[in-house]
């Protein structure tokens, strides 16, 4: 009677094992489902990699959205990057972190400076041209993506390029020359220069200036070499 007993005990308790283990099953299955339906809460939620500004949200709530539907746009004002044409006859001259300066038309007489970070290898066989990126930092939010900005990058070897107001160099017909006058001990000095490209409301000087002078500006028919004037306080 007794081997009987413990022939029934042990029978009794391999149930209960049995039952353990299948418990232990049901709670697998159960922490399975509770995180699958956790994933899908989380993915109801849409979250930028960074903090910044929805600039476009182009479905509503409640709208039905694939995986290649844009939700919204979001932008990063802090670091902002311009893309650069640069001629090819530069490419061997322009490298990863040299300074840009650069002017947007909301602040045309303010420099925003920043660093080459890239260059981009192939040269475009249409404009022979090739892009350089600069990135720029936008603490002050003035800086906005989408702004057309124009970038000068001072090259090694090259020396500082003078750019003065357009409106202090005039064209002489008779001299077939473009002139400016300089002011130096309370008269003005007529001077030929030789003009480059504009830039802005700048225009770059090639020759005839060191970038140290002082420049009439506004109505140069008044003015001819030699005469007296008196600077604005």
């Amino acid at each position: 009677a007794s081997h009987k007993r413990y022939e029934a005990e042990i029978n009794s308790a391999r149930q209960n094992y049995g039952g353990v283990e299948g418990a232990d099953a049901a709670v697998t299955a159960a922490e399975a489902q509770l995180a699958q339906a956790e994933k899908g809460l989380a993915d109801t939620y849409v979250r930028a990699p960074f903090d910044g500004y929805v600039t476009a949200r182009p479905v509503a709530a409640g709208q039905w959205v694939g995986s290649n539907n844009n939700v919204a746009t979001v932008v990063r004002l802090s670091t902002m990057k311009l893309r650069l044409q640069v001629s090819e006859e530069r490419a061997a001259q322009v490298k990863a972190g040299m300074l840009v300066t650069a002017r947007v038309a909301a602040f045309p007489d303010r420099d925003f400076t920043g660093k080459i970070t890239a260059v981009v290898p192939s040269v475009d066989s249409n404009s022979r041209s090739f892009t350089v990126e600069a990135r720029f930092e936008n603490a002050s939010g003035d800086l906005r993506p989408g702004m057309f900005a124009t970038g000068r990058v001072q090259l090694a070897g090259v020396e500082k390029a003078v750019f003065v107001p357009s409106d202090a160099v005039f064209y002489d017909k008779t001299t077939d020359a473009h002139n400016v006058y300089v002011l130096a001990n309370n008269r003005a000095q007529l001077t030929v220069v030789l003009k480059g490209d504009p830039e802005g409301n700048q225009v770059r000087i090639i020759s005839g200036l060191n970038g140290t002078e002082t420049l009439a500006i506004g109505d140069m028919s008044a003015l001819f070499n030699g005469a007296s004037v008196v600077p604005h306080s």
